[in-house]
């Protein structure tokens, strides 16, 4: 059954795509994520926005109420230490520590959540960057 929605803006690597099934995003997703790295953000109309950076194991993600809100993100206390470096939609490589990532699935996960209800994923264990 396809699920219709208003319109959503899906970016990846500043690759712009705009939707109205959420089908058609997770298609759309699940086949980029496939790629070894990445920078993805999907604009929701209720304002809300998530990012995803993305490498071959591990994503980092960021979600934001508003544009200009402060930012909630990723946390996995399991992971050991050490760091991920993602490759941004500029060039530039970002690290950010391990701990701060997840697993793709949890990331393609709260990119479909957002699509869907433009809030954070409950998978994801969400840090309020606001706290420092």
């Amino acid at each position: 059954m396809k699920v219709r929605t208003q319109m959503l803006e899906l970016s990846i690597n500043d690759s712009i795509q705009q939707f109205h099934d959420i089908d058609e995003i997770e298609d759309y997703v699940s086949n980029k994520l496939n790629q070894t790295g990445g920078e993805v953000w999907l604009f929701h109309p209720s304002g809300s926005r998530l990012c995803v950076l993305f490498n071959k194991a591990r994503a980092f993600v960021m979600w934001m109420s508003e544009e200009g809100a402060s930012s909630f993100s990723s946390r996995d206390l399991n992971r050991p230490n050490g760091e991920e470096r993602f490759l941004l939609s500029n060039g530039q490589y970002d690290t950010y520590p391990s701990s701060w990532t997840v697993n793709r699935q949890q990331a393609r996960d709260a990119l479909v959540y957002q699509a869907k209800h433009g809030q954070r994923c409950s998978s994801v264990t969400w840090h309020d960057d606001s706290l420092g």
